[in-house]
This record gives structure tokens, C-alpha cells and sequence, in this order.
């Protein structure tokens, strides 16, 4: 139901840097990969893989905010991709969307068990598939700012002066504002 949700709306809460979340889709059948790029492509940008070790090259490259993957694919299933993505340490950050025509309880839990944050049987909802991909980025949003916030506080508890607390809120003005820029480093600051 297309009342449920806003498309552009969706987009401008999860791009609030201006930047669009990347989303890697990796599904051997050419025609899903097709018609879940066109849903999503106004929002997000999308890179595409045909198997998981593909899909594990393009991760290191490209460094997705989301991996959306079908469970039965030739070469390395969505089951072992899931688990190579959710076991390294670099990348088991990474969100991951299983998607299966098996709907079956054991098939789902084997997608939960290697490590998927969710699972969705095809015929796959695109409006479902959309409103879940912007909880994912809303609530890394929200542990974003909860745990800067603790930082920020426990910082500033630390301080034994008002000059310390005037550094430590220019430092954190100076890091929020330049955060996008790729030259910020502890050189920079």
C-alpha cells in the first residue's frame, strides 16, 4: 500500500548528509536484481553481484551500508556469503537482508542463524522491503547519536576546568561539522 510509506521522505531521513546509502544486491537471477534495483535506485545507490564471491569483492571495494541476498545462488550461496560477511571483524557491521523462495521455518532460521538481520520469502513486497530498509538506517542512526552523546558527556565529565570544556566542545563543533571531509584525520584536527 503506497499510503503506508513516502518514498522521498524515506530517502531525505536516510540521507540526511546529503550522501545516498549504498546497498549491495546480490542475486543470480538477473530479472529480481532488475526489478529490486528500479524500486530502490531513487533512493539509494545500488551495486550489483550475480553470487557471494562476487558479492565479498564488492563488499571490500565498496564498503556497502546494506547487503540485500538471495539464499540459493550457484558458486557461494547467500547462507555462506551471510556468514563470511557477519564473521569479519571489518564487515560484520554490514546489514544483511536474506531473500529466499523457500519459506519454510528451518530455511528461515538457517538465514537467521548465519547471521541475517532479516529474511523475506518471494514473491518479495517492495513497500515491506523499503520501510525495513529505513528502520535498519534509523536505528543506526539512533545508536549513532546515543553512543556520540555518551562520549561527548563522559568527555566533558573528565574536564576539571571550563578551558578543557571550551576544548573539548571545539573539538567536537570542528569533527561534527568537517565529519564528511576525507582529509579529517588527527592531523587535521
Amino acid at each position: 500500500n503506497a499510503s503506508i510509506y513516502k518514498p522521498q521522505a524515506i530517502a531525505n531521513e536516510v540521507s540526511n548528509t546529503g550522501a545516498r546509502k549504498h546497498i549491495l544486491l546480490v542475486d543470480d537471477n538477473i530479472e529480481l536484481r532488475h526489478f529490486i534495483k528500479e524500486s530502490l535506485n531513487s533512493q539509494f545507490e545500488i551495486f550489483e553481484a550475480d553470487e557471494g564471491g562476487a558479492g565479498l569483492c564488492l563488499i571490500r571495494d565498496k564498503m556497502p551500508d546494506l547487503v540485500i541476498s538471495d539464499v540459493m545462488m550457484p558458486g557461494m550461496d547467500g547462507i555462506e556469503f551471510c556468514r563470511q560477511i557477519k564473521e569479519n571483524p571489518a564487515t560484520g557491521h554490514i546489514p544483511v537482508i536474506m531473500l529466499t523462495a523457500k519459506a519454510a521455518i528451518e530455511s528461515q532460521l538457517e538465514g537467521i542463524n548465519s547471521g541475517a538481520d532479516h529474511y523475506f520469502s518471494k514473491p518479495l513486497n517492495t513497500d515491506l522491503l523499503i520501510v525495513t530498509i529505513q528502520n535498519i538506517f534509523e536505528n543506526q542512526q539512533t545508536l549513532k547519536t546515543h553512543w556520540s552523546n555518551r562520549r561527548y558527556s563522559e568527555a566533558l565529565a573528565a574536564t576539571h576546568s571550563s578551558k578543557e570544556q571550551q576544548i573539548i566542545e571545539l573539538l567536537s563543533d570542528l569533527i561534527e561539522k568537517q565529519i564528511s571531509n576525507p582529509e579529517l584525520d588527527v592531523d587535521y584536527i
